[in-house]
């Protein structure tokens, strides 16, 4: 039931939102949710603790252009805090092109207690 309603809320926020992150503690289901959502829309989905993924998105420029028809899940994003300057100035762009939600879904550990939906236009 939790679950579904986080789903239901993650699904709205983008629905309404360029970007939208998903903040909780290790081990509530931050990853499962984002993965839940990739399988029912068009979206890629990098895991920052991957080292592929990593470098994927330290040039989030390019990866952007080559993705920009999708949902971009940036898992773990914490460990790249200088991507976001750059997101920003995609997100600018792409709402003067008229585009303006669910271009974004963050992951972030950190130290709440639960999991919370954080929502950033």
């Amino acid at each position: 039931m939790i679950k579904r309603y986080l789903e239901d809320k993650i699904r709205s926020a983008l629905a309404a939102n360029s970007s939208v992150a998903l903040m909780g503690p290790r081990q509530v289901g931050k990853t499962t949710l984002a993965i839940n959502i990739a399988d029912t829309i068009p979206s890629v989905y990098l895991d920052l603790e991957n080292r592929l993924d990593l470098q994927k998105a330290q040039n989030i420029e390019a990866f952007h252009q080559a993705n920009s028809d999708k949902l971009i899940i940036l898992d773990e994003v914490q460990r790249l805090p200088d991507v976001f300057a750059p997101i920003r100035g995609l997100i600018d762009q792409q709402r003067r092109k008229g585009n303006k939600a669910g271009q974004f879904l963050f992951n972030v550990k950190e130290t709440t207690k639960q999991a919370q939906v954080i929502l950033a236009s």
